[in-house]
């Protein structure tokens, strides 16, 4: 005999089966949600990690790419295979100093054509001769342009070493010699470990043009094609992709360095970001099936007891309430009786709890707003603090590259003039070296307030580097900066500075010419700035 069936029984069927399509149209956009968020942000960390490598990395050899064009083509450097044991000497201690004061030169050195080398700290190999190295060779073929990012691997112990060297020649266009400044693979995967992320497998390596790999925390790595090892060409200078290496499954994302045009590739396996995002859809999808089949089971028994006029009504109200039209509701009275009493009690409570949410709900937007309010005011410190030199408080060296590409696009679009004043105080070794840093220091700020007090407004004042600082001058003529660089000058040597006394500055001037881009104008002003030094210090030399 068949059982008979019951509303009740055919509410909670209904229920149940609606519950469990719910479940699965939910959880399938959820998944599908949960996934794309998770895979995203993996990729903003892989490229925000990358980014910074990148910054990092090509400040770095631009640094040295700017010391060997100019160390390069003095006379003291390009002289030395003929000079005497006491001019050589005094270059090796010259190398010396460099080496020491700047943490990201290895090595310091000169060959010649003679087979001389000059190089302090190590002694070469029997039979060595300079000219066969790939520094040497690599330098001569570049020439008169810089050898930048050379990889090879030292002659005694077989470190891996990044050449960056520039040859020079006599007056009749033969090869005199190269001067060349390693850096070393080591130091510079530490550059890359300093930024770090969530995950445990990534990690960033560099590449060069032809895609060989010359910077990887596995020394196997190196000398190998990146193209050969995934089979497939990163074509991208700036972008995510996907590759196969070995069983794993690799998201990477490159950009590529504007000083060598290297590949920085920043990877990380993708099990390992899709992992997390699988647990988490699972254990979200079973929490919301288990509270669906519980909301399923209460809303079989709550419309088997045929309580329909009145919740239908209750229903229609609570609407109203919540949407804040209280004069919609009709006149409808509840009956009598126990269902009545419950409507109106969750009526009234409705009522009461909306008031009560919306009176919440306003003091927690007024504290989000005060909250992203002061998150604002803490980004824009933080942006200010980027920009600005926390010794002298000057724009930093990376805010004034960002101001002098503005400056060269405002020219390239309205040929407004612009100049440069590179400025070097005299001496300035000496008074480290004699009186201690804090005074130094000291004497470092004292100069920049001087120098920011007596330019005009539209004058951006940087410290560039170490004891040099670099002024901007919009809208102004190679004379009129000439006139700022010398009153300047004379500004700064009437003041006796405490313990040191009187101190001198020499300043190199350049304005932007139509053939000019700003590597040229930069070098102008630095060239000029080392005729200044030449010539006795103390003065302003303009071209």
């Amino acid at each position: 005999m068949t059982s008979k069936s019951t509303v009740r029984k055919d509410l909670f069927k209904s229920s149940m089966l609606l519950t469990f399509l719910l479940i699965a149209v939910i959880g399938t956009f959820v998944s599908n949600a949960l996934y794309e968020v998770g895979v995203n942000k993996a990729h903003e960390v892989l490229k925000q990690r990358n980014l910074a490598l990148n910054y990092l990395l090509d400040g770095h050899f631009r640094e040295i790419s700017n010391f060997v064009l100019v160390v390069g083509q003095t006379e003291v450097v390009a002289s030395a295979s003929e000079s005497g044991s006491e001019k050589n000497a005094e270059l090796l201690r010259f190398y010396a100093d460099v080496s020491n004061a700047n943490e990201r030169i290895s090595y310091i050195y000169s060959g010649y054509e003679n087979a001389t080398m000059l190089i302090n700290d190590y002694d070469p190999p029997e039979n060595y001769d300079p000219t066969k190295r790939p520094w040497y060779t690599a330098a001569v073929a570049s020439y008169p342009h810089i050898s930048t990012g050379l990889p090879y691997q030292e002659a005694t112990d077989n470190e891996w070493l990044i050449a960056t060297s520039v040859a020079f020649k006599d007056d009749n266009e033969n090869v005199i010699g190269v001067l060349s400044v390693d850096s070393s693979v080591a130091k510079i995967l530490n550059i890359l470990k300093q930024q770090t992320t969530s995950y445990q497998s990534d990690y960033s390596f560099v590449v060069n043009g032809d895609g060989d790999i010359i910077i990887h925390p596995d020394s196997d790595m190196l000398t190998k094609n990146i193209t050969d090892l995934v089979g497939q060409k990163i074509n991208p200078d700036q972008g995510y992709f996907d590759y196969e290496l070995g069983k794993a499954t690799t998201i990477g994302y490159t950009s590529t360095l504007n000083k060598t045009g290297w590949k920085l590739i920043t990877v990380v396996n993708k099990f390992e970001i899709v992992n997390p995002i699988i647990n988490d859809v699972v254990q979200n999808s079973a929490i919301a099936a288990l509270f669906a089949i519980v909301l399923g089971l209460l809303q079989s028994n709550a419309l088997s007891k045929r309580f329909s006029l009145p919740l239908t009504e209750l229903q229609k109200r609570l609407t109203y309430i919540v949407e804040g039209c209280p004069e919609s509701i009709s006149a409808y009275r509840y009956p009598n009786n126990e269902v009545g009493t419950i409507a109106q009690e969750v009526e009234q409570l409705t009522t009461q709890e909306f008031y009560t949410k919306s009176v919440e709900l306003k003091r927690l937007n007024d504290k989000t707003n005060q909250a992203y309010l002061l998150l604002a005011q803490k980004n824009d410190e933080l942006k200010r603090l980027s920009y600005t030199d926390q010794l002298t408080a000057l724009s930093n060296r990376h805010k004034m590259e960002i101001e002098l590409q503005r400056e060269y696009e405002r020219y390239q679009r309205y040929c407004d003039p612009f100049s440069l004043i590179m400025i070097d105080i005299d001496a300035f070794k000496s008074v480290n070296d004699s009186y201690g840093h804090d005074t130094g220091d000291a004497v470092l700020r004292s100069i920049a307030e001087r120098l920011k007090n007596h330019v005009r407004g539209l004058d951006i004042v940087s410290r560039w580097g170490g004891e040099e600082f670099l002024i901007l001058c919009p809208q102004t003529k190679l004379n009129n900066a000439h006139h700022l660089a010398n009153k300047l000058r004379q500004q700064v040597e009437e003041v006796r500075f405490d313990h040191v006394g009187r101190m001198t500055l020499s300043a190199g001037v350049s304005q932007i010419q139509p053939s000019d881009n700003l590597t040229h104008l930069l070098k102008r002003a630095d060239k000029n700035l080392y005729q200044a030094k030449d010539q006795g210090k103390n003065r302003v030399v303009s071209s």
